[in-house]
Order: C-alpha cells, then structure tokens, then sequence
C-alpha cells in the first residue's frame, strides 16, 4: 500500500506539471494569436486561393510558426495526459497553420498529419471510466469508426508527404557530390521503410473494429492490446505511441524562413537533459517577446 500511495503521489505530481505546462503554453496561445491578428496575411501566388498558397509576410510567418508549436505541444500534453478530444482539437489547429506555412512535401507536415491521425485513433475509442466501474458498472468499449476513417485520410496525407519528398530528393541526388550521395540513399531508404511502417498502420485503421477477429479485444493498430491492461500499462502505451523517433526530423530553428527539413523523418525533440521545465521556459521567453 505504502508503494501505491507514492505511484499516486507521483502521478499526481506529473499531472500538476502537465497542468501547468499547459497553462503556460494556453497564455502564449492567446498572445500570439492577437498578435497574428493584428498582421498583414500576404499569401504567395497572385490570383491562386488562400487554402492553397504560402503565408508570404516575414513576421506573420514567424508569429504562426510559433503559434503552430504551441498548438503542437498542447496537442502532445493532451495526449499524455489521456485527454484524447483535446488532442484532436489541437492537433487540427496546429496542421491547420502548418498547412499555411510549409510545401506538401514537408517533413513538418508529415509530422502534423502523422500525430494527428494518432490522436483520432486514441480518442475514436470510448471506455467505461474506471470510477463507474468500480461502482459496479459494466466496463464497455465503443468505437467511433468515422473518426478512425478520418484518421486514416490524415495518415494517407501523411505517407503522400513523404513520398513527395523521396521523389524530391531523388530528383536533387545527380547534383549532390559524390561523398554525400551515399548518405542522401540512406536516407531516403530509410523514409521508404517508415512509409511501408504507415501503411501496414493505415490498413489496421481502415478496417472496422467489428471487422477485427482472432483476440478477444478486437481493436487493432496502436489501439491493440490496450483495452484490459492497468492505467500504468496503458499510460506507457501511449507514450510508446507519441513517440515518433524515426519518423520526423527535429526543426531546425531561424527567425524568419521555413525550416528545410532533411530526410529521413524524425520526431522533434527535446536536447539531452531538456525536461518539461526547458519547454515552459522557453515558452514564456516567446511570450515576453510578444
């Protein structure tokens, strides 16, 4: 019991730091979005629809930029922090500034469709909470079967980003040296081999659950072998799950100009030995330059 109580404890502890993380970043989200309001949105390509060009302005870029990754990280602490719906909502807002800023063959966009469809999936699946549960309610499972659908579109978006950047970087390789060209196949080798990753993941979500057969929890994809397993189980699940190393490659940083991400994908993150404490303090950095 004296171990549960300090697992509670600690738990406690690391939904206070997520609380507040998030908080931290919610004020920087308000400030930057006044603060992109009040720019002027020049988009790129005359007589072309907004939806589809590039954010022209220099500062209004910077602005969105910072305002897509804060977006991006509440969508992270939402699903830590299992709060699936939130995720979602964030996840859609950070694409949705991302998709102003960066080509389709980005590897920033891969990443934003990738997690997003991740969030969908997680919050496509509705469970009996453990409170009503323990009062003697049945524990039950629903799937919401058009949000994993749309999931799939997302992660489709996703796998059609990288191989326009394979074929982007297929079409630069004859111009690089030839001491780097090696290292540039690799890399591209590598994407390949996640794409093949995302499709074996983007047929699981297009199957329907009630589909699935050959285990008593029929859900597949991220999702299997979740429903049934401890909190604390499920918990390191997630994480695994939120864990795209390999997949997108971390942005590098400058004022003004889009990131020019390389290949292979990989996720953003933290430098060795950053902890939560290193992203709200850089957060409140932004805001005080707002």
């Amino acid at each position: 019991k004296v171990e549960e109580m300090a697992e509670d404890e600690e738990d406690e502890d690391e939904a206070d730091d997520f609380a507040v993380a998030y908080e931290i970043l919610d004020m920087a989200r308000v400030l930057l979005t006044r603060k992109l309001a009040s720019l002027p949105s020049t988009y790129s390509g005359k007589g072309k629809a907004k939806e589809t060009t590039l954010i022209e302005n220099p500062e209004a870029r910077q602005v969105m930029d910072r305002l897509a990754d804060t977006h991006d990280l509440q969508s992270e602490l939402s699903l830590e922090n299992e709060n699936f719906p939130l995720a979602v909502a964030e996840g859609r807002s950070a694409l949705e500034l991302k998709q102003k800023l960066y080509p389709l063959e980005s590897s920033l966009l891969a990443e934003a469709h990738f997690k997003l469809a991740l969030a969908m999936e997680f919050a496509s699946v509705t469970t009996t909470n453990e409170e009503a549960v323990e009062q003697g309610a049945t524990k039950e499972e629903t799937v919401d079967e058009d949000l994993r659908k749309e999931a799939a579109t997302h992660l489709e978006s996703a796998i059609q980003s990288c191989r326009l950047r394979i074929s982007k970087e297929n079409t630069s390789l004859p111009s690089l040296p030839t001491d780097k060209q090696d290292a540039k196949k690799k890399e591209i080798k590598d994407v390949q081999e996640m794409i093949e990753e995302m499709e074996q993941r983007l047929t699981d979500l297009r199957t329907p659950v009630a589909a699935a057969s050959g285990a008593e929890n029929p859900l597949r994809g991220i999702l299997g072998g979740m429903l049934g397993e401890t909190p604390a189980d499920q918990k390191t699940r997630i994480a695994e799950a939120n864990d795209l190393s390999g997949l997108v490659k971390k942005k590098k940083v400058k004022p003004v100009e889009p990131a020019a991400a390389t290949l292979p994908i990989q996720k953003r993150k933290l430098e060795d030995g950053e902890e939560l404490t290193s992203k709200k303090a850089k957060v409140e950095e932004e805001v005080k330059e707002v």
